[in-house]
Protein backbone atom coordinates (compact mmCIF):
# COMPACT_ATOMS: atom_id res chain seq x y z
CA UNK A 1 0.00 0.00 0.00
CA UNK A 2 0.95 3.52 -0.36
CA UNK A 3 2.21 5.65 2.29
CA UNK A 4 -1.03 7.75 2.05
CA UNK A 5 -2.89 5.01 3.11
CA UNK A 6 -0.53 4.19 5.46
CA UNK A 7 -0.87 7.21 7.04
CA UNK A 8 -4.42 7.51 7.21
CA UNK A 9 -5.06 4.07 8.85
CA UNK A 10 -2.23 5.00 11.19
CA UNK A 11 -4.33 7.95 12.16
CA UNK A 12 -8.10 6.79 11.34
CA UNK A 13 -9.49 9.35 13.93
CA UNK A 14 -7.92 12.38 12.82
CA UNK A 15 -8.62 11.17 8.69
CA UNK A 16 -12.71 10.47 9.85
CA UNK A 17 -12.64 14.04 11.21
CA UNK A 18 -11.46 15.59 8.39
CA UNK A 19 -13.55 13.55 5.98
CA UNK A 20 -16.43 14.83 8.08
CA UNK A 21 -15.52 18.50 8.35
CA UNK A 22 -15.29 18.46 4.29
CA UNK A 23 -18.64 16.52 4.17
CA UNK A 24 -20.25 19.10 6.62
CA UNK A 25 -18.34 22.17 4.57
CA UNK A 26 -19.67 20.82 1.21
CA UNK A 27 -23.11 20.56 2.22
CA UNK A 28 -23.42 23.63 3.33
CA UNK A 29 -21.42 25.31 0.67
CA UNK A 30 -24.05 23.51 -1.89
CA UNK A 31 -27.31 24.41 0.29
CA UNK A 32 -25.93 28.09 -0.09
CA UNK A 33 -24.90 27.78 -3.60
CA UNK A 34 -27.99 26.53 -4.02
CA UNK A 35 -30.31 29.17 -2.18
CA UNK A 36 -28.28 31.71 -4.25
CA UNK A 37 -27.89 29.84 -7.65
CA UNK A 38 -32.20 31.39 -7.54
CA UNK A 39 -31.38 35.26 -7.79
CA UNK A 40 -31.73 36.02 -11.65
CA UNK A 41 -28.49 37.19 -13.52
CA UNK A 42 -25.70 36.96 -10.66
CA UNK A 43 -27.00 33.98 -9.14
CA UNK A 44 -25.10 31.40 -11.51
CA UNK A 45 -22.39 32.73 -11.01
CA UNK A 46 -22.17 33.19 -7.36
CA UNK A 47 -22.86 29.84 -6.85
CA UNK A 48 -20.11 28.34 -8.84
CA UNK A 49 -17.84 30.81 -7.20
CA UNK A 50 -18.75 29.46 -3.76
CA UNK A 51 -18.57 25.93 -4.78
CA UNK A 52 -14.87 26.30 -6.34
CA UNK A 53 -14.56 28.42 -2.73
CA UNK A 54 -15.65 24.76 -1.11
CA UNK A 55 -13.28 22.87 -3.27
CA UNK A 56 -10.06 25.15 -3.07
CA UNK A 57 -10.28 24.87 0.89
CA UNK A 58 -11.24 20.90 1.09
CA UNK A 59 -8.40 20.34 -0.83
CA UNK A 60 -5.62 22.55 1.63
CA UNK A 61 -7.28 20.87 4.48
CA UNK A 62 -6.54 17.41 2.97
CA UNK A 63 -3.25 18.81 1.90
CA UNK A 64 -2.14 20.40 5.12
CA UNK A 65 -3.13 17.53 7.20
CA UNK A 66 -1.33 15.41 4.59
CA UNK A 67 2.01 17.18 6.06
CA UNK A 68 1.31 17.73 9.56
CA UNK A 69 0.75 13.55 9.58
CA UNK A 70 3.65 12.83 7.78
CA UNK A 71 6.19 14.75 9.43
CA UNK A 72 7.64 16.77 6.58
CA UNK A 73 10.09 18.64 6.54
CA UNK A 74 8.01 21.14 4.43
CA UNK A 75 6.36 21.76 7.98
CA UNK A 76 9.53 22.21 10.39
CA UNK A 77 11.46 25.73 10.68
CA UNK A 78 14.55 26.05 8.61
CA UNK A 79 18.12 25.79 10.86
CA UNK A 80 19.44 29.51 11.54
CA UNK A 81 21.72 30.16 9.33
CA UNK A 82 25.56 30.31 10.73
CA UNK A 83 26.97 33.35 12.49
CA UNK A 84 29.58 35.10 11.30
CA UNK A 85 31.92 36.36 13.69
Amino acid sequence: MGESFRIATRNFVTTLLVVILIFVIAICGGFLAGLISFVPLIGTLVSLVIQQIVVAFATLVIVGEYFKLRGSAVDQPAAPPPSVV
